[in-house]
């Protein structure tokens, strides 16, 4: 699986939370319309770090590097990127990633239950 990952830089006149709302619903309508992606997220930052730089982050899965590629050229990505995103949009980062393992934990500890982990000195 290949999983891309999308930065965008909002311009200044688009950093507020109404036009953050009003680019993340039409973007995640056009993700779920392709049948060449498995699955998405898209995120905002949680920090006031990453909010300085970044304002939006799309996690786009494809079942392989073929098929991103094939999303990339089509139209819907065309529209998407080069017409609907590019005013509003001051910087892109995009990479993509070939994912060796993925997991979810379910373990969740929140200090109520006391949990002993071996370290690599154990």
């Amino acid at each position: 699986m290949i999983t891309r990952i999308v930065m965008l830089r909002l311009k200044d006149a688009f950093r507020n939370e109404a036009d953050i709302d009003a680019i993340a619903r039409p973007t995640g309508e056009v993700f779920e319309q392709s049948a060449l992606i498995k699955g998405f997220s898209i995120g905002r930052p949680s920090d006031v770090h990453t909010k300085r730089e970044w304002q939006l982050l799309f996690c786009l899965q494809f079942r392989d590097q073929h098929t991103l590629e094939a999303w990339r050229s089509s139209g819907l990505y065309r529209i998407l990127f080069d017409q609907f995103l590019a005013p509003m949009r001051l910087r892109v980062r995009a990479t993509n990633w070939e994912l060796a393992m993925t997991t979810e934990c379910e373990l969740w500890n929140e200090g109520l239950l006391p949990v002993e982990r071996s370290t690599i000195d154990s």
